[in-house]
């Protein structure tokens, strides 16, 4: 039950728990009060342990340094490269001429035609026709029939 007390004669009272938050007349000087409500306990709120924070995950393994000098290749591999290359292109460039060669043979040549294959003036590698640049040197516009 909630006690109650007139600020004007200074009366305590207990008062019945249905009268709680309303106004009544004090029965002693009969000055109009305010019944509080039920007393509420302050809630407490307690903080809920969280689970710790995950380990780090580890350091991944490290491999040992490897040395410069079998990191890079100390030998110019290129000119195997381009040998390789050149020899493929030829190979079938040649092939490609020999197969126009017996077609323009078995059709007739125009006499005094100049030849289909293309040669650079620089390096002397067979190129195709339509290419403008040598792809074994680089020049540009350097080519004459062979």
């Amino acid at each position: 039950m909630p006690i109650a007390e007139c600020p004007r004669c200074m009366q305590r009272f207990q008062a019945k728990e249905k009268l709680a938050g309303k106004k009544v007349k004090c029965p002693r000087c009969e000055a109009v009060i305010l019944i509080p409500g039920f007393a509420v306990e302050p809630i407490v709120l307690t903080p809920i342990p969280c689970a710790p924070p995950p380990p780090p995950p580890p350091p991944p393994p490290t491999l040992p340094p490897i040395p410069y000098s079998s990191a890079v290749p100390t030998e110019d591999l290129s000119p195997d490269i381009g040998y390789f290359l050149h020899s493929e292109l030829d190979s079938a460039w040649n092939d490609w001429m020999n197969q126009q060669q017996q077609q323009q043979s078995q059709q007739g040549s125009v006499a005094g035609a100049p030849s289909l294959s293309p040669q650079c003036v620089y390096c002397r590698s067979s190129v195709p026709r339509h290419v403008t640049t040598c792809p074994f040197c680089g020049k540009d516009d350097c080519f004459e029939f062979r």
